[in-house]
């Protein structure tokens, strides 16, 4: 908890004055939650870094997540469409794949997450 205080960007813009010192002590995990819970985990480079910096571990590879992502943003946000004006064309197997490559992702951090 001490080191994602210490590391977390939000948290190092927040002033605390001193009379609202012990006002908050009791309150330190429940802020960090609310703090957690606003973050878009879909923004990796964000996550990976925050990981980093809390429990000193990478994510696994999110390359390919990423660009599932993104295409997710364009059929979101652009109606199906990518910037160029293409058509999203998206299978069964994409799916599918992109299942398989979620669960490994999910696996691999939980492996590192276990051994700190």
């Amino acid at each position: 908890m001490k080191k994602f205080y210490e590391t977390f960007l939000d948290f190092q813009k927040e002033k605390v004055t001193l009379s609202k010192l012990y006002e908050l002590k009791d309150k330190t995990e429940e802020i960090a939650k609310q703090a957690m819970h606003k973050v878009l985990y879909h923004n990796l480079d964000k996550v990976n870094a925050m990981f980093k910096d809390t429990f000193d571990i990478h994510l696994p590879d999110f390359s390919e997540l990423t660009k599932a992502i993104e295409t997710r943003h364009d059929i979101v946000h652009r109606n199906g469409f990518t910037k160029d004006g293409e058509v999203i064309v998206i299978t069964q197997n994409d799916i599918t794949e992109l299942v398989e490559m979620t669960e490994k992702f999910v696996s691999d951090l939980d492996i590192k997450i276990n051994k700190l």
